[in-house]
């Protein structure tokens, strides 16, 4: 009875490493090309921008590639309460960014076009907003410089028109 139950464990723990070290059987969506340049900018990076006062500020900035690097994560003001997360993502023809503001709504933004190292995005829907009305970013910008510098240019709506921009300047940390 006892190598019976010996035997038994032992063909339970080989079945049971066998099926979990099986990857996964599912279709996964190429990532949009544009995706590549976010991806390499993954690790931790300090900015600097002039904040609402007129002083400069630094800024911490993370980038981690998630879901099988089907999409990139960026936290701006890392680890404070300002913080706010903005997810790179999309299909294989378009990229979308979805910035979870601490204005509490959720603008995406479409990339509407790229020229070497400048990525373009336009608001293009987003949950919590009356574009006539409702305060929320509605543009960026962002310049990859080299693999160490990086600058984004934000454009904030309200009313139905820009109301400012605040412009970041990143270097890798």
């Amino acid at each position: 009875m006892h190598k019976l139950s010996l035997f038994l464990i032992c063909v339970l723990f080989l079945v049971t490493n066998v099926a979990f070290s099986e990857e996964p059987t599912h279709q996964q969506q190429p990532a949009p090309m544009a995706l590549k340049h976010f991806i390499a900018l993954e690790g931790e990076w300090i900015g600097t921008h002039i904040n609402h006062e007129g002083n400069e500020e630094k800024v911490t900035l993370i980038y981690r590639t998630i879901s099988g690097g089907t999409a990139v994560e960026e936290r701006i003001f890392a680890d404070t309460p300002k913080e706010m997360v903005t997810m790179y993502h999309g299909d294989q023809d378009n990229l979308f960014m979805t910035h979870y503001c601490m204005l509490g709504n959720q603008p995406r933004l479409r990339l509407e076009n790229t020229h070497e190292n400048i990525f373009k995005f336009k608001f293009l829907d987003g949950v919590g907003i009356d574009r006539e009305t409702t305060g929320h970013m509605g543009a960026m910008e962002m310049k990859i410089l080299d693999e160490n510098t990086f600058e984004q240019a934000w454009a904030y709506y309200e009313n139905g028109e820009m109301q400012n921009a605040a412009k970041f300047t990143f270097v890798r940390k």
